[in-house]
């Protein structure tokens, strides 16, 4: 569909679709760090998407009633439940296009130069799609901001890593702040930056009892390359977060209720694949919308080749999670 490569010269095996499709999604994968803990749900068809945001939860709406006595001849009393906010987004492509000159599909001696340019592009798309994530999650219509009044805002802060800081004790704070903005909400996952994660994993090897009961209380001091750790008194994971976190930053979320949902959809004109096949034998599926396209202006006889990715991020329930900015003045 669209595609102008045929098997005639050296390289071309390269930019067939299934395979072209496939080298962008595997390394694009990589940067996913936030596509994970989203539901996704394909548009099939719909050019976009609305959803409501409560405003209030169930504890907290100003219209929160109990039933009253109901006497012979009285009326029945009517409540109301305040009233739901809307928001909406289109679907919209994202992508960029890229030439391919004839020497590098020619000569095989350039098959590495060609990898290595697709990954390079494939990198870039794939950070760019977590950023986006993890941009829109924190952002103003984003998750509900920890503020003063709450019990993490307003404590002493001690940065994690200098002497005398307790993480353990702020993670615990701020995931009770989440916990008391509404009925039926559970801190179960925190995540921070891949520094403040060191000094986490630091903090717990340095806790001065007993294994037994260091381990019963913060589990153990994760393993070299790990990039979570479960803690018991938490009862929830610390996550480390490579992209899209400052440093000082805290994000804790209800994992049973995610707060966004990501819509995606295929053009069928294009062909995407639904998954694709990766090199450890896993399938990735393509519930992030990626399409490409190829065409050969005659003048130069390069091969242009146009990327792109269709979704849409919703935030639905902002109060499935909290978050702190360093930015505050209360960073960690």
């Amino acid at each position: 569909m669209g595609y102008e490569t045929e098997l005639v010269l050296a390289n071309d095996w390269l930019l067939q679709q299934e395979v072209f499709e496939g080298m962008l999604a595997e390394k694009m994968s990589q940067k996913f760090e936030w596509l994970g803990f989203a539901p996704k749900v394909k548009l099939d068809g719909a050019e976009s998407i609305g959803w409501a945001i409560e405003e209030f939860t169930a504890d907290t709406d100003p219209n929160k009633s109990y039933p009253k006595r109901i006497t012979s001849g009285s009326d029945f009393v009517r409540i109301t439940a305040s009233g739901l906010t809307y928001d909406q987004a289109a679907l919209a492509k994202w992508g960029w296009e890229f030439a391919i000159s004839e020497r590098a599909r020619r000569y095989k001696q350039n098959a590495d130069q060609l990898l290595k340019t697709l990954r390079r592009h494939a990198n870039w798309l794939g950070e760019w799609q977590n950023a986006r994530i993890i941009n829109q999650l924190v952002s103003a219509k984003g998750v509900n901001r920890n503020i003063s009044g709450m019990s993490y805002y307003d404590r002493s802060v001690v940065t994690w890593g200098s002497e005398g800081s307790n993480p353990i004790n702020d993670m615990l704070l701020i995931g009770d702040d989440l916990t008391d903005q509404g009925v039926g909400y559970a801190s179960t996952d925190w995540y921070v930056s891949k520094k403040k994660f060191r000094a986490l994993r630091g903090w717990i090897a340095n806790v001065d009892m007993d294994v037994g009961s260091r381990t019963a209380l913060y589990g153990s001091p994760v393993q070299m390359g790990a990039t979570s750790v479960y803690i018991p008194l938490l009862n929830g994971t610390v996550h480390q977060m490579t992209y899209g976190l400052a440093d000082g930053d805290l994000l804790v979320l209800d994992s049973g209720q995610t707060p966004m949902t990501i819509y995606y959809d295929w053009n069928p004109e294009y062909g995407p694949a639904s998954s694709f096949a990766m090199e450890n034998g896993q399938d990735l599926p393509n519930d992030f919308g990626l399409h490409s396209y190829q065409y050969k202006p005659e003048k130069n006889h390069e091969l242009i080749n146009q990327v792109w990715l269709e979704n849409i991020i919703a935030v639905k329930e902002k109060t499935a999670g909290m978050f702190c900015p360093a930015t505050s003045g209360k960073a960690i």
